[in-house]
């Protein structure tokens, strides 16, 4: 059972609410990538729900704790290393838990997700280290409004029944800065929109009402990266079509999440 659902974890795994749009006293500009760090041994806890037009099938909690940095052959130096705990929560009612090493790295100008290591119950290898082909750059300076940046990436894509793994442009842009974002965990400020926009570059079997067709897959991404914390909220929608617009008749994805509590050593 772990494998079937193993595509979704990952997807919220890479990726380690709502924003009142007020001011805060000091200027996000002057921030760089690794402001956005939580310090080694801090705890949160993570809410993920996925859609399929607007109706609910899955619900995953993370349970995550920051180790302390290590050198990793596989990645050419030392690198940022959190302890996942994924509870995944299906339509079914049943339930099972993944765990996993997660590994970034950060200096100031990029903070970047690297890959994993899944892991047994006690802690022990079940996988080897999975290198992403491509870093997922989460934040790259100069944070200010207007910024952006652009990657090719990996991800996984729902191709019904089942879900694949494909290559992506990913394009992120840093919409706002300077806000106040309120969610479960409490309120933080200073925070950044980052605005993310990507489409598939092969194409996606998926089943319309109008029958199955091959068509694009059309990401599209909002989250708050707020300092001292990393990010608090994503909202994303996944939606299929040709020529960048969406065909109507096809489902749409829609994916939250949100941090629900955070614990500082």
């Amino acid at each position: 059972m772990l494998f079937r659902w193993l595509p979704w974890a990952l997807l919220f795994i890479l990726f380690i609410s709502s924003c009142s749009g007020k001011k805060a006293s000091s200027p996000v500009a002057k921030l760089n990538p690794s402001d956005f760090l939580v310090p080694v041994g801090t705890r949160t806890e993570s809410r993920f729900a996925s859609f399929r037009n607007d109706k609910r099938f899955e619900e995953m909690i993370a349970f995550d704790l920051r180790l302390p940095d290590r050198v990793i052959p596989e990645f050419d130096g030392s690198v940022l290393v959190w302890q996942s705990n994924l509870v995944v929560h299906r339509a079914d009612g049943q339930a099972e838990t993944i765990h996993s090493m997660d590994f970034h790295h950060v200096d100031s100008n990029s903070l970047s997700i690297l890959g994993l290591q899944l892991l047994n119950e006690d802690g022990t290898s079940l996988s080897p280290i999975i290198r992403n082909p491509y870093p997922l750059i989460a934040l790259q300076a100069p944070l200010v409004p207007g910024h952006s940046w652009t990657f090719p990436y990996k991800s996984y894509a729902i191709q019904e029944p089942k879900t694949v793994k494909i290559s992506f442009n990913y394009r992120h842009r840093v919409d706002q800065d300077d806000l106040s974002v309120q969610v479960e965990a409490g309120r933080f400020d200073r925070c950044l929109r980052i605005i993310t926009e990507a489409e598939s570059l092969e194409p996606v079997q998926v089943l319309c009402e109008d029958g199955k067709k091959s068509l694009t897959l059309l990401k599209n991404q909002v989250s708050y990266q707020c300092p001292g914390v990393g990010w608090v909220r994503e909202i994303w929608h996944d939606r299929y079509g040709l020529g960048g617009k969406p065909d109507p008749a096809c489902p749409v994805y829609r994916f939250e999440s949100s941090v629900l509590s955070i614990r500082r050593p």
